[in-house]
């Protein structure tokens, strides 16, 4: 299997264009022949990255948010998560998100590596964390003005009924969900 870099080498970039800015993404043309020498033109995402939680408290209970997520048009259910800011480094990020989103808080983070949600069109890369021991947070940090969140909890069975029933949507909490279930 060839790494990045390998099988980006041959690539010629014509020319990039990018179109958009905004707070979290850059939407980008890239004009370029590929190694097998055909020449596109393909559009993409360029996006900083960003964190997801299971945040478990002691009864065992997952937070799982009911979010209005805009390009869609709908609430889906998913697991507390927030885009990288600048140079922060993940851990930092969702610390600060699961304060921001749920007004709870965890002594204890462990990595999971990451993933990527969508590669045909974005490099958004999501940092994978698990929280156990969650506590009501008492220094709460104020939510972002475009977020309609409601702060569930569920059981993992609740959890695993709810993406088996196609009620849970998201790819990246389905991904997650199924990469620790048997560490939940």
């Amino acid at each position: 299997m060839k790494s990045d870099s390998e099988s980006r080498k041959n690539h010629i970039f014509f020319k990039r264009e990018i179109f958009e800015t905004t707070k979290n993404v850059n939407l980008k043309i890239e004009h370029l022949k590929l190694n097998n020498s055909s020449i596109g033109r393909y559009g993409s995402i360029d996006h900083n990255g960003s964190t997801m939680v299971i945040a478990k408290n002691e009864q065992e209970k997952i937070i799982v948010l009911n979010q209005y997520r805009f390009p869609v048009e709908e609430y889906i259910l998913e697991f507390p998560s927030g885009t990288i800011k600048n140079n922060e480094k993940p851990i930092s990020t969702i610390r600060r998100e699961l304060i921001e989103e749920t007004g709870y808080s965890s002594k204890s983070f462990k990595y999971f590596g990451e993933i990527f949600e969508s590669p045909s069109y974005s490099n958004e890369r999501i940092h994978l964390f698990l929280a156990n021991n969650i506590f009501k947070e008492t220094n709460l940090l104020d939510k972002d003005d475009d977020e309609e969140i409601e702060v569930l909890f569920f059981s993992k069975e609740k959890i695993r009924d709810l993406i088996y029933s196609g009620v849970i949507k998201d790819s990246a909490t389905i991904a997650f969900f199924f990469k620790v279930y048997d560490l939940i």
